[in-house]
């Protein structure tokens, strides 16, 4: 009788482990996600900084307007789109 009260105690005290573990590991997974959604957030307001920075400093060294766009543009579109290509005056004149 004294080994099968042990072994019930035993067998109790593994099953309060595992769904400790299993409560520690459902926190864990959702405080992960957690951090995951504040580094999103964090690296669309990095982005968009970036994209006022370049907008900035395009419009402070004085360039034409057609070139600020252009430096917008590229910067909101990211790498996997082409950049426009710029309007020359020979284009231009083939327009008129």
């Amino acid at each position: 009788m004294e080994l099968a009260g042990v072994l019930l105690v035993t067998s109790v005290l593994l099953v309060f482990a595992f769904l400790l573990l299993t409560v520690s590991l459902m926190r864990l997974r959702g405080t992960t996600r957690d951090l995951q959604a504040a580094l999103e957030d964090e690296s669309g307001a990095r982005d968009r900084a970036a994209l006022l920075l370049a907008i900035a400093s395009a419009v402070n060294s004085s360039l034409a307007l057609e070139e600020v766009l252009n430096v917008a543009l590229t910067h909101a579109a990211g790498s996997w789109a082409p950049s426009p290509a710029p309007c020359t005056s020979s284009s231009r004149a083939r327009r008129t």
